[in-house]
């Protein structure tokens, strides 16, 4: 046994010996733990993944709308006329969605008289109620009617903060819904802190000259974005660029609100200004949020448009114009033939108490 022993250590390391060709001792060499060098591996590039991000569509936007804004007013219409025509194109673009959620409503009503039948009867009982609303949900979902189509108005609301965002960047003011959501605004603030840095590193003689270039250049771009609206004989009467002194804007902007807000049909209207003797305990799920819905734009169209007075008067101009020509827009569509409001008052039926065996039937 020594012998052996002793064999095994002399001969150790011819066996360790590498030949010409081969490894040494590729077995041993795959159970070593393998210690790569890290700062080698991190030093190298990574391949670059996928990122999507809407900033750069949500920027073309914003850029086809002030071209539009700018070709508009070189054409000779001054300011008002583009930013009135901005928002017609921006309501007619949201015209099919409005469409869409109409279908969806008029769909509804006309299943309305087997839901209405559920619900009659199951309104005194807790455990009938809940089996009428799974029993709604299946009719609605067989008809293609969900409640959750009938939102796809808001849909539309990327396309109205484009808009906003391109007369907001026209009048020359900074922030925005749109610039904190695609991140603009941190593009901005370290492109003026380089701006900065870079002026403080310069001598007496290039500042000297770089600010006179930078106030001619203030200059002319103030000469081609003039958005002061002036009468014939030169006078300013308001200057869009700049908040209204005499906070016409936002008040016409909440009298609109709340003309929109209120709806069409007076039994909604009685549940909205929450009229004594009206009952919403035996009303939908989605019939109450549309309520609450209401209630909460009435209340934003008091407090919101002087929350904002000091924004630019562009910005009051096309949201106002904006929800006139939506409603312009329905009122013609009414003259028309087309009252998706007749269409649902149409369906609507009431059940008298006599049919409740129809579901007695089936319980």
């Amino acid at each position: 046994m020594a012998s052996l022993r002793g064999a095994r250590y002399a001969l150790a390391s011819k066996w360790h010996q590498p030949v010409a060709g081969f490894s040494a001792n590729p077995l041993h060499a795959s159970l070593r733990p393998q210690l790569r060098n890290t700062a080698r591996c991190l030093a190298q590039p990574r391949l670059g993944a996928r990122n999507f991000s809407i900033a750069a569509i949500a920027d073309a936007g914003v850029e086809q709308a002030l071209a539009f804004l700018i070709n508009g007013q070189v054409a000779g219409g001054g300011w008002v006329v583009p930013i009135l025509t901005l928002s017609l194109v921006t309501s007619m673009m949201r015209l099919p969605l409005q469409k869409y959620s109409e279908t969806i409503l008029i769909r509804q009503a006309s299943v309305s008289h087997y839901i209405n039948l559920w619900q009659f009867f199951g309104k005194n009982a807790p455990q009938t109620a809940i089996r009428a609303a799974r029993e709604r949900r299946r009719i609605l979902k067989e008809h293609k009617a969900q409640d959750w189509k009938t939102y796809a108005p808001f849909l539309g609301f990327p396309i109205w903060l484009v808009s906003s965002e391109a007369i907001r960047r026209l009048c020359g003011v900074q922030g925005g819904i749109l610039s904190v959501l695609t991140g603009r605004y941190r593009d901005t603030a370290k492109a003026t802190s380089e701006g900065a840095t870079s002026i403080s590193d310069q001598t007496t003689t290039t500042l000297v000259a770089a600010t006179d270039d930078v106030s001619n250049g203030a200059q002319s771009l103030s000469t081609v974005l003039d958005l002061g609206v002036y009468t014939d004989t030169g006078r300013l009467i308001f200057d869009l660029a700049a908040p209204d002194p005499w906070f016409i804007g936002p008040a016409a902007l909440g009298i609109t609100m709340i003309i929109t807000s209120l709806p069409s049909t007076a039994g909604m209207k009685r549940m909205v200004l929450d009229i004594p003797g009206t009952d919403m305990t035996q009303l939908p799920s989605h019939t109450k949020w549309k309520v609450r819905l209401s209630r909460a734009m009435l209340a934003a169209s008091v407090v919101l448009p002087f929350a904002i007075c000091q924004l630019p008067s562009g910005l009051f101009l096309y949201w106002v114009s904006s929800m006139w020509w939506t409603k312009l827009i329905n009122q013609i569509r009414r003259s028309a033939g087309y009252d998706p409001d007749e269409l649902v008052r149409k369906y609507t039926y009431k059940p008298g108490r006599h049919e409740d065996w129809l579901l007695r039937r089936t319980m």
